[in-house]
């Protein structure tokens, strides 16, 4: 390959300057001098159009596309990609090269394909920058760059913002040049492997989604007679600052742990998940704070066979009922955020119960241990010891002892499925795609936070944001003499009770609403199932009638938020625009009586969730406005 071409200058200025209106980040990223970068050259090909090259440590060029008529082989190549990467489609390409595939993927695909642009080296997109006039590619709104960033990193952006959705419902396909192949084979591998882990954690979401949904609505309304006789986390807020705080994980490093935590759990404020309390109660550890998050009743066997103690019971008001049961009038509630920008809560019902005030949100990305973290940090712990969090299978050891009711130090077998991660002993540690996501979760929520955090784990996952010292090392450092805790017993007073009948009205409204929007959302069902798909005014009815769907939402949209819990399925796939049909209709009958079918699909969904709702806040509301558990029924199960 000869170098024949000068690169352009004035290209290189058009693309940049669309690229900061499109992506300043990016933009700011590939900013520096104009000139092509050393390790490329660019040259023209026998066609005459320019090809990119990169320099060889042979001395030689070697060209990212054949040199003969890379426009038309480019073209050709985006077409044996066929309708599944063109029409409709979400397709993530990898690699840049001179420019050409990506041309012709964007200017081939129809206005529906979404394009993700993956190019591991932002020299490469730097120097294909200076070779022609990208700018309508750079400023489509439906492709986007994910330049220079780790595999990871790509896999999960293609799960946020309002892509996600064709994420989850579509997955995505993957596209790859020649050269990428080459170049790029590790990284090509790792990001499969990192969008597989990603889809397979997705995809339990969103299976489940649903049915949890009603299990949390369930129990929500179950717990609020122990809501009424508990207090909120928010008074909890700042009540210890300076001290430290042993946030404690039932992980395999926990075992080794125990004899330093028998010695030290008097001088520091211990919160446990629940999954670890049971173990600590065994080898007469004492916790001041148990945090409780998962719904389910095998959740609740953690509490199972344990001696009463005076810890306090911070919970979603989502538990098993018979955890609340057994810590009457020693519960402080909260709600949970999903992320560290505050997103929605686990279920929005908490948050249409204004009268009985806010409880307070506490962050999770799906685990209790971040909860529990966060807990320790908004009350002004300092250090916080996590303890047992070792987020990975250390010894091939998924738990400590004692935990999920038995003992689970099984072999594990060292696969695909697994992925290898930095351990806080300077080895490397495997974890699960699920684990892996909580461990990225943990370190963005002790970033974001500014917590100061010891990681204790000796060969557990290293934590971004923290740093490891030896348990002994960090007690013997920053527990040193016992503190008063009294703060926890003064927060749990005066209990929710004076608002009972404020919330029995919340529900009480909240039931009728749910009710009416019920019956509206029927009413659109039945005219939207009258619609002749073989008729050219489909279209425009359709939209007709989603337009009034979305003036309801708008006029009165508690139940909506309340019952889009109880339809993730149908609502993504909605969103997301399978099978090449467009939201209110395609080209052919059949195209239409398919985005009818997804829309009826969606309306009768949501309005069987709004039946769920009001009938389930209707007899919480009843059961209010009669109390009927005595003090013997209020007891704690044996």
């Amino acid at each position: 390959m000869r170098a024949e071409w000068s690169a352009q200058p004035s290209f290189w200025m058009r693309n940049i300057e669309a690229l900061q209106h499109r992506d300043p980040d990016l933009a700011q990223r590939l900013s520096g001098p104009d000139s092509l970068p050393g390790r490329f050259v660019a040259a023209r090909a026998r066609d005459g159009s320019p090809v990119l090259g990169i320099r060889l440590a042979s001395g030689q060029s070697a060209a990212f596309n054949p040199m003969d008529t890379p426009g038309t082989d480019a073209e050709e190549w985006a077409k044996r990609l066929g309708d599944d990467f063109l029409k409709n489609a979400h397709v993530l390409l990898f690699g840049f090269g001179s420019g050409y595939h990506p041309l012709y993927l964007y200017r081939l695909s129809d206005s529906n394909t979404l394009i993700w642009i993956v190019e591991p080296d932002p020299d490469l997109l730097k120097a294909a920058f200076h070779l022609m006039d990208f700018t309508a590619l750079i400023r489509s709104p439906r492709v986007r760059f994910a330049v220079g960033l780790p595999e990871e990193e790509v896999a999960r952006r293609l799960f946020a913002g309002s892509w996600g959705h064709r994420t989850r419902a579509q997955g995505i396909r993957v596209a790859f040049t020649a050269a990428a192949k080459v170049l790029y084979a590790d990284r090509l591998q790792r990001l499969a492997r990192s969008i597989h882990e990603n889809l397979r954690v997705e995809g339990l979401k969103f299976k489940t989604s649903e049915i949890q949904g009603e299990i949390i609505l369930e129990n929500i309304l179950a717990n609020l007679s122990y809501v009424l006789r508990g207090a909120p986390w928010l008074r909890l807020l700042g009540a210890a600052p300076g001290t430290p705080a042993l946030v404690i994980s039932p992980g395999p490093s926990l075992e080794a742990a125990m004899p330093h935590l028998a010695r030290a759990w008097d001088k520091a404020l211990v919160i446990t998940v629940d999954t670890a309390y049971r173990i600590l109660r065994r080898k007469g550890v004492l916790s001041d704070i148990v945090v409780s998050l998962d719904f389910t009743e095998l959740n609740a066997r953690h509490f199972e066979s344990i001696a009463l103690d005076d810890a306090v019971l911070l919970a979603f008001p989502g538990v098993h009922p018979s955890i609340p049961a057994r810590f009457p009038g020693r519960t402080l509630f909260y709600d949970h955020a999903g992320t560290q920008s505050f997103g929605p809560g686990a279920s929005p019902l908490l948050r249409n119960f204004t009268r009985l005030g806010r409880l307070g949100e506490l962050i999770s990305y799906g685990s209790t241990a971040h909860a529990a973290y966060h807990a320790a940090r908004l009350m002004g712990c300092s250090p916080i010891l996590l303890i047992g969090n070792d987020l990975g299978f250390p010894g091939e050891q998924r738990y400590a002892a004692g935990a999920m009711q038995l003992d689970q130090s099984f072999p594990m077998d060292v696969d695909d499925s697994l992925i290898p991660v930095p351990s806080n002993d300077g080895g490397t540690i495997f974890t699960s795609g699920l684990y892996k996501f909580y461990l990225d979760g943990f370190g963005e929520l002790i970033q974001v936070t500014g917590g100061n955090v010891i990681n204790t784990a000796p060969h557990g996952a290293v934590i971004p944001g923290c740093r490891f010292l030896p348990l002994e090392d960090a007690l013997a450092r920053y527990v040193s003499h016992a503190i008063d805790k009294t703060f926890l017993r003064r927060a749990l007073h005066p209990s929710l009770e004076t608002r009972q009948e404020a919330l029995r009205k919340d529900l009480h409204e909240l039931a009728e609403e749910c009710g009416a929007a019920r019956i509206r959302l029927r009413q659109l069902g039945e005219r939207m199932n009258l619609l002749d798909s073989a008729q050219p005014t489909f279209r425009a009815e359709m939209i007709l009638i989603m337009k009034s769907f979305a003036d309801d939402l708008r006029k009165s949209p508690r139940p909506y938020a309340l019952s889009l819990t109880l339809c993730a399925r149908s609502t993504h796939i909605l969103l997301s625009q399978l099978n090449q049909v467009n939201r209110f209709g395609g080209e052919t009958p059949a195209m239409n009586l398919q985005a009818r079918d997804r829309c009826l699909a969606f309306l009768r969904d949501l309005e069987r969730g709004m039946e769920i709702h009001a009938n389930a806040l209707a007899r919480a509301a009843a059961e209010l406005s009669n109390p009927r558990k005595s003090q013997a029924e209020m007891e704690i199960p044996g």
